[in-house]
Parts: structure tokens; sequence; C-alpha cells
């Protein structure tokens, strides 16, 4: 009811799985479970003395997965574990199912191996420990649009704002290419290593924290760009921070603006020295014919 307070989230128990004793398999036309859509589940489940093991091939978002899900029902708090690949799947609706997380549009291929251990549901997201890697292609990530962004740099001014350099819901970066890989220890995705290329103009790299036990994300990526409108190139830190369901992207203006100043200071350097350079070839002309008077 509205204005009620929330329940509180109650222990799961699989203390049966301890007397279990099976070895077969299951087909399932359709599934749903903790709000991801599956289909066409083939499982074979093999436990024994409280440990299951459930190899699962199954179709989703579009794409396949093959896992190996592994529960060991013998502590009080089970331990969880699962291995596998997705294979073209479409990343934008399975993280709006699976997390409420929605920055990202694309299609392509995620490997996971991950463990974790509890009987809640928090904490089995807080105690997560693994490996994840994201390699998509042809998609876009969503509340900002660097290239229009790259655009605006040679207007900035004291009025510019971050809504006019394109960062906003509505907006949208289109890639050609998005690969990272994380680290997951206790619940917190680790990343250094981002690579997003958006051509013809965009390439992006950064790191950072995604907190799936609390739902938040804090991210730095640097954004080279090359080839704008008025001849620019440079690079500029973009901030992403705030939970799944607010997230908020800050442009840093001082150091784009910076970038901007260094890249005119440097573009009147080669002038110079392309003047100076012309002027001295002229000189040993000059030179060179009296000489030879």
């Amino acid at each position: 009811a509205p204005g009620a307070a929330e329940a509180p989230e109650r222990p799961f128990d699989l203390s049966a799985l301890r007397d279990l004793d099976v070895d077969g398999s299951l087909t399932l036309g359709a599934l749903k479970v903790m709000n991801i859509k599956a289909s066409q589940l083939r499982v074979a489940v093999k436990a024994q003395r409280g440990e299951v093991a459930v190899p699962v091939s199954l179709n989703l978002y579009k794409g396949s997965a093959r896992l190996d899900d592994r529960v060991n029902a013998v502590p009080a708090k089970p331990v969880f574990a699962v291995k596998g690949d997705l294979a073209g799947v479409e990343v934008g609706p399975l993280a709006k199912d699976a997390a409420n997380l929605d920055i990202i549009e694309g299609r392509g291929n995620i490997a996971l191996n991950l463990t974790t251990q509890d009987n809640l549901v928090s904490a089995l997201k807080k105690g997560l420990n693994g490996t994840l890697g994201v390699n998509l292609h042809n998609g876009a990530v969503k509340g900002i649009n660097l290239q229009k962004l790259v655009q605006g740099l040679q207007q900035l001014s004291k009025n510019t704002r971050q809504e006019s350099l394109g960062v906003g819901k509505e907006e949208k970066t289109a890639f050609t290419e998005f690969r990272a890989n994380f680290k997951v220890h206790d619940g917190v995705a680790h990343n250094s290593d981002l690579s997003i290329k958006a051509p013809p103009t965009v390439h992006v790299t950064g790191g950072g924290d995604v907190d799936i036990g609390n739902s938040t994300v804090n991210y730095t990526t640097k954004v080279t760009f090359t080839k704008t409108a008025h001849g620019g190139s440079g690079t500029l830190p973009v901030y992403l921070s705030g939970p799944f369901t607010d997230l908020k992207y800050r442009v840093d203006l001082g150091a784009l603006a910076a970038s901007v100043v260094k890249q005119k200071l440097e573009a009147r350097k080669e002038k110079a020295q392309e003047e100076i350079k012309s002027k001295a070839r002229e000189e040993l002309k000059k030179g060179l014919r009296n000489l030879f008077k």
C-alpha cells in the first residue's frame, strides 16, 4: 500500500537440496527468473549430498547462452557459481530487466565467471566475485551525444551548458564497437580497459566501478576526438556517477576549454615555426646566389 514500510527481506532456504539425489534433464519452452526472460531451455541436473550441478543452454534476448551453474547447499549460507558465455544477446533489455540499468544499447557477447555466497538476494549481489567481459557492436551509449559535444567545442563560453553540448536523458552516442573487462570483488565490478569506437571523430577509453550490490556507478572516461568541424583535436574527461535509476554525466568544461586553448597555441606555434623555416630557406637561397655571382 502507498506509504507502507517495505517488508524486510527474507532469507531463502535450500536445505532440501542436501538430501536430493538426482541425475536427469529438463526442457522448458519459456521461463522468467528474477525478471530475466528466457526460452528453449535445456537443463541437465545432477545433485548429490547437497551439491548441485546444472549445465544450461537457452535462448534469451535474441541471443543464446551456455552456462555451467553450481550450488553448494551444505553450508547454512549456500554457495553459488556460474560460468559461461552469452552470444548475440541484446544487452539493453537484458540490463534493464536484470538490474534496472538503462544506459546502453547493442548486441554482442558476454563472458562471465562469478561466485557468491549467502541466503539473501541483496547479500548475494554484494558478495559477487569473479570476472565479466563485454564485447558489443553497433549500439549506443545513452545520456550523452559525444559527436554533438565535439561539434560544440569551438563555441565554448561562460554561458555554455552541458545540455547544449549533448548531455541529457534523450541524447545518445552511437558506437561500432564497445569492449570492457571487469574484475568483480565483493559486489563491485572494476574496469580499466574500456574502449568505445564511435567513428568518425570519437574514441573513448576509461575506467571505474559499477557497484552491483548498491546499484551505483562511479566511472571516468577520456574522450579523444579528431577532425572536428573546426579542424581541432584533443582529449576531455567525462564523468558518470549515481544510482542505476538516475545516472548523471558531467563534462569537465575547464579541461575542455584548456584543450581548445592548447590546440590553438600549438597551431600558432607550428605556423610560426613554419614561417621561420620559410624565411631561413629564402635567406639561404639568396646567399647561394650571391656566392656564385
